[in-house]
């Protein structure tokens, strides 16, 4: 079953992104992968059946974010699968340790709704607020 997640949608000229706030570093990760996946494949059901190790750095947390989704971004380009879920280990200021699970992309049950071509530093953040932490990310399509 596919995790609901809540964020705000964000719809510019050639292109969309999002807004999210999470309690932890790692749920806001986990959630901004999840997001950019509901961007691009909507309610598609996505089955946690192949699992790899991702570890990813940047200059400092808004960076690490982008690089981070330009992972999950690549695993469907790229590699031809779906991503399903993360499990975000760690989450620190410029080093991230994930494991996520996919699927392989199948036209038949996955249907893209938005080709994503680039997730960009356009307004990009991440940063911690009196609830937790929040993140902004605009994709170009």
């Amino acid at each position: 079953m596919k995790k609901k997640i809540e964020y705000t949608l964000i719809d510019h000229t050639a292109d969309y992104g999002f807004t999210l706030c999470a309690e932890s570093p790692e749920e806001l990760y986990a959630n901004a992968a999840l997001a950019l996946t509901d961007l691009m494949l909507g309610d598609s059901l996505i089955e946690p059946r192949l699992k790899h190790r991702i570890e990813v750095e940047g200059e400092d947390r808004t960076d690490l974010m982008i690089n981070w989704l330009r992972e999950i971004l690549f695993l469907l380009a790229g590699e031809g699968e779906a991503f399903s879920q993360a499990e975000v280990e760690t989450a620190e200021e410029s080093f991230l340790c994930a494991t996520v699970y996919t699927e392989a992309f199948d036209p038949e049950k996955h249907e893209i709704l938005e080709e994503i071509k680039a997730v960009t530093y356009h307004q990009a953040r991440v940063e911690q607020t009196d609830g937790g932490w929040e993140c902004q990310v605009i994709c170009d399509v």
